[in-house]
């Protein structure tokens, strides 16, 4: 096994922790938009400009958006929407609305719903009149303790960058 690849056994663990400590705030859905809470829930990362959106709700079912050409990529995740993110071979300028677009029908109409404030798009809730809780707090605290495998990789960049150095 490759010691770098994704190791979706420990998102799943992440899911969990996250499903308990949001526990308290009392929602039904929890939007993750940050680029870096994204990566850490569900292990994929897409470079930029490109945008991801993950969604878990209440039971821990986990959907993530993100580019139709990137479909393929390791994820802990239990269904996985695609977007067009490139027209004519052109990046679109509006990936933050497509990856919201994708994602928005495959949700069912939540009652309150836990996402990141910094990051979020309006564009995610326009058919909601919902409350929404910020996240960031929470996110931040449980993203601060690494797992194994978040240890490997950053092991992995340090060697990388003293090479490079």
């Amino acid at each position: 096994m490759d010691p770098f690849a994704v190791d979706l056994e420990a998102c799943r663990s992440r899911q969990r922790r996250l499903l308990e400590a949001a526990e308290p705030l009392d929602v039904d859905l929890i939007l993750l938009t940050r680029r870096e809470s994204v990566q850490w829930l569900t292990g994929v990362r897409v470079p930029e400009p490109f945008e991801t959106v993950a969604a878990m709700d209440g039971a821990g079912w986990v959907t993530l958006a993100l580019p139709d050409r990137q479909l393929e990529m390791a994820a802990a995740v239990d269904e996985r929407i695609g977007y067009e993110a490139k027209w004519h071979s052109t990046n679109r300028d509006e990936q933050r609305s497509a990856s919201s677009a994708a994602i928005r029908p495959m949700i069912k109409q939540p009652k309150r719903v836990a996402c990141e404030f910094e990051t979020f798009s309006p564009y995610l809730c326009l058919a909601w009149n919902v409350p929404l809780v910020e996240i960031d707090g929470i996110v931040f605290e449980l993203r601060r303790r690494k797992d194994a495998d978040e240890l490997r990789m950053l092991a992995r960049a340090n060697e990388a960058n003293r090479a490079m150095y």
